[in-house]
């Protein structure tokens, strides 16, 4: 799979092969690209040349991840995020 980013300013495009198995959501934290891997059961941050930073296993079928500023009741966080 390949993820690509692009610079508004000078419309370049790059595209960067990733290993991600079957991605299923993708979230902006304000400062990093979060994706969650449905085929590995993982949540993966990316670095800015696509490759992957950093990888939290998350248990079965992760999906559609969602960023918060606070606490939410009865729900899963991690780093403020819901998966």
């Amino acid at each position: 799979m390949e993820v690509s980013k692009s610079n508004p300013d000078t419309v370049v495009v790059q595209s960067f092969t990733t290993d991600f198995s079957e991605a299923w959501g993708i979230l902006l934290d304000g400062a990093h690209i979060w994706v969650a891997d449905n085929g590995d059961d993982t949540l993966k941050r990316l670095n800015s040349d696509g490759s992957v930073a950093q990888t939290i296993n998350v248990g079965s079928n992760p999906q559609h991840p969602i960023f918060v500023t606070g606490w939410l009741r009865g729900s899963v966080h991690h780093r403020h995020m819901l998966w």
